[in-house]
């Protein structure tokens, strides 16, 4: 193994780079469910709504873990 392909192996996206792209999907698959699917999905990752998606992505995954700390502590 060539040292070239172990330093290929580390080319990846970052942590920060991965959650920044995961808030984007969740936003866009957010605001295609609530069009029931009558617009494309590639129209919701156009990019000029790169910053909605994220946000609403970023806000949904944030009450999806207050709900769950929540049910965790009223649960057990």
């Amino acid at each position: 193994m060539d040292e070239e392909d172990n330093l290929d192996a580390f080319n990846t996206i970052s942590e920060g780079e991965a959650d920044y792209n995961h808030s984007k999907w969740f936003g866009a698959i957010f605001y295609y469910l609530i069009n029931l699917g009558r617009k494309p999905y590639k129209y919701f990752t156009n990019s000029k709504f790169s910053k909605r998606n994220l946000w609403t992505g970023y806000f949904l995954k944030l009450l999806l873990l207050v709900l769950l700390i929540y049910l965790g502590i009223i649960l057990f």
